[in-house]
């Protein structure tokens, strides 16, 4: 099975990412430590967030950037890397270069830095708002409609089919949305403090690829489609380019993920903080698997084996024990009412219809893919119950009373 990693870009920040790495393995306290050398503050301490230090650009950049290396770098650690594809959401696909091993970390963590600081500077007249409800010829329309030259308003991001991020000057913005949404969509201005993908970052794109053509680059490693043509690439010079244009250009995820699906792309790896594009694959795209791979969500062996299978007994044992822990145990957090509803109860339903389709089955194997989604699922339960992986795994072992069977699926967790 063809796998693809994809690396989030801004908006997937949070309180706090990051420090469980810097605790728990050696590589991302050497990375995080280099980082904040290079940009003159302790990265880490910037992500506590004491100050609302991640609603600024300059630190959410380097912030997500570092996180993702960090994490790719552990998962290689923990996996045989072979025939993959890579590609990044925004921001992402800068960290797609560095993973490729066409950047160096060290150059790239300058590069951020000032790709941070050349888009803040083009936001003084600009934002950002999200669109849900209207299909993206219609929205495009509206647009062009409402653009000038001095009144500049795009679409940005194409997340979903009736998703879509708008970009460019306030008034635009705001005229814009006074039309969507007596068309009956629904828009919101989002915290952002510039205008990403809109000829309003015209100067960033002609500072950043002056900066990323006096760096030295290799070719990457692994192909990566890019977020604004979907197309794949590996030469370095290729990488100024795509690196560059997408500043002004809009990110376009559904042709990236149907050109790896074309591809024969079936199982899509989420390396970063947050699940933002878990959460888009696993609406658009049911066909596919999706497995995000990040601190909270847990880092394990995944890729060591695409042919490993288990049995379905197993399988059902391991289900019948995560389905007792998530009835048994309480919830050791504070939690919303809806965040509950979308994070606990459904897709503990999910497992439950899972576990009763698995005994209707007769396969005599299930294939470690499938395996791994249904384990990822408990284990995210019980993270937003406020039970941390190393708990999650006690009450596994304890609850599956067969060794035998405990041994056999214990990569399901690793």
């Amino acid at each position: 099975m063809k796998t693809a990693i994809v690396f989030p870009g801004q908006g997937s920040q949070y309180t706090n990412m990051g420090r469980f790495l810097y605790e728990n393995h050696k590589i991302a306290r050497r990375l995080y430590d280099e980082a904040s050398e290079i940009l003159g503050y302790n990265l880490l301490v910037a992500c506590e967030n004491k100050s609302g230090e991640l609603n600024d650009t300059n630190i959410t950049q380097p912030a997500i950037l570092v996180y993702s290396i960090a994490s790719w770098e552990i998962f290689k650690e923990l996996n045989q890397v072979e025939e993959i594809y890579f590609s990044g959401h925004s921001l992402g696909e800068l960290t797609a270069a560095v993973c490729g091993e066409a950047i160096s970390f060290s150059e790239a963590v300058k590069l951020v830095q000032l790709r941070a600081k050349l888009m803040s500077q083009c936001g003084a007249d600009g934002g950002m708002m999200v669109c849900f409800g209207l299909n993206y010829t219609e929205v495009e329309s509206i647009c062009k409609e409402v653009s000038t030259n001095n009144n500049h308003v795009t679409i940005a991001n194409y997340n979903m089919k009736d998703q879509l991020v708008l970009s460019g000057h306030q008034d635009a913005l705001y005229r814009v949305a006074e039309i969507l949404n007596g068309q009956g969509a629904v828009t919101k201005k989002l915290d952002v403090s510039v205008p990403a993908h809109s000829q309003l970052m015209l100067p960033a794109k002609d500072g950043f690829r002056e900066a990323l053509r006096k760096i030295q680059k290799k070719d990457s490693k692994y192909p990566i489609y890019s977020c604004i043509t979907g197309e794949p690439y590996i030469h370095s010079n290729d990488i100024v380019n795509q690196l560059s244009e997408q500043l002004t250009e809009g990110v376009q995820w559904p042709v990236v993920m149907d050109e790896l699906i074309r591809e024969g792309v079936r199982h899509f790896i989420e390396i970063g903080p947050k699940t933002v594009l878990t959460k888009i694959i696993e609406a658009e795209y049911p066909n596919v698997f999706v497995s995000p791979y990040n601190e909270i969500n847990g880092y394990y062996t995944l890729f060591h084996s695409e042919t490993q299978s288990y049995s379905m007994n197993d399988i059902i044992s391991f289900l019948q024990a995560s389905l007792r822990i998530i009835v048994g145990t309480p919830i050791k957090i504070k939690i919303e009412q809806s965040k509950f509803e979308k994070k606990i109860h459904a897709p503990f339903i999910e497992l439950r219809q899972e576990l009763g389709k698995l005994k209707k089955n007769n396969r005599p194997q299930i294939d470690s893919i499938y395996s791994k989604k249904l384990s990822n699922q408990f284990f995210s339960i019980l993270f937003n119950k406020g039970f941390n992986r190393e708990e999650t795994v006690d009450l596994l072992k304890s609850s599956i009373r067969d060794k035998n069977i405990l041994a056999r699926i214990h990569k399901l967790y690793i």
